[in-house]
Parts: C-alpha cells; sequence; structure tokens
C-alpha cells in the first residue's frame, strides 16, 4: 500500500514537470565568456560575458557556479559621488525579454572567488549560470592571457580606460 505522503510527493514531482516548459518563457543565449586570469596573490578574478533573453518573458540570473573556485558572486560597479565602488546583487541580476546584457569592467559582472587552482591563457573553465526561468545554463569561460598592470588591460573600456 503506498502511503499518502509518497502518492502527494509524486503528484507535485509530476506536477512540476508537467508545467515548468509552459512556464519557461524566457530563452537565455550566452555568449563572449572570458575569464580574466587573477593577479599574482589575489584571491578573485572575474568573468565577462554576454547574454540575451530571447524569450517573451523577463527572467532573472540568480547566481552561478564553478567547481574551480570557492565561492561565484554577481557584482555590479557603482559611481558614488566620483568614488567607483562594487556591491555584490544578493536578488541577482534582472535581465529583460528582448534585452542583452554585456557584463563588462564597467557594469555587472560575476567575481570568481578563492580558485583552487591556477590557470592558464586559453583553458575552457566550466560556469554554470542560474536563472530563475530559464534554468541552469552550463558554458566553458576561455581563460584570457594574463597581461600586467590591471586584470582589465585586454577588455573593451568603452570608453571608460581612465578608470583602470
Amino acid at each position: 500500500m503506498t502511503s499518502p505522503l509518497r502518492t502527494g510527493a509524486r503528484f507535485i514531482t509530476a506536477l512540476f514537470l508537467l508545467t515548468t516548459p509552459a512556464m519557461a518563457g524566457s530563452r537565455i543565449e550566452v555568449s563572449s565568456a572570458q575569464m580574466q586570469p587573477a593577479m599574482p596573490g589575489a584571491d578573485s578574478t572575474t568573468l565577462y560575458l554576454k547574454f540575451s533573453n530571447t524569450g517573451d518573458e523577463d527572467d532573472r540570473l540568480l547566481g552561478a557556479a564553478a567547481r574551480d573556485f570557492g565561492a561565484v558572486e554577481i557584482h555590479e560597479m557603482s559611481n558614488d559621488d566620483g568614488m567607483m565602488g562594487m556591491r555584490p546583487l544578493i536578488y541577482g541580476l534582472k535581465v529583460e525579454a528582448g534585452e542583452t546584457l554585456d557584463l563588462n569592467p564597467m557594469t555587472s559582472h560575476i567575481m570568481l572567488i578563492n580558485p583552487r587552482r591556477t590557470f592558464k591563457a586559453g583553458q575552457k573553465i566550466p560556469i554554470s549560470l542560474h536563472f530563475l526561468k530559464a534554468g541552469t545554463i552550463q558554458l566553458k569561460a576561455t581563460v584570457q592571457p594574463y597581461r600586467s598592470g590591471s586584470t582589465t588591460d585586454n577588455v573593451d573600456h568603452g570608453g571608460h580606460a581612465d578608470h583602470t
């Protein structure tokens, strides 16, 4: 005899599986995933990428994960009375239907914290992006060559090179 609890759990699982595709009105396409190498002695580095919501519903990037790092956070750059700062986006990053977001040094980016190993230019690093509606997207970010000075020397700053 099947317990009512087990029957209820099966019903909820079946309901979730039946309704999830209908609820997924967000389609996320990711491109240009580039990881900057960490500066010597640094405990974090950054991931820049572009993603587009080609669906008909708004979505939200809730978080990310990477097995080669102790933690991964979504961060936003801010300008407070001429002082550049950075803060984590604890509620994620909204991506409206039809919108393309370019995560770069001057806007939002993904912070990769406490690397578990060293990386070489050209390596592909697995990353998982977790979206509210589109679900989890697996990608591989390419490690860019290290350049002395700023870790963003090889990134287009959109006319803001004086901030590096």
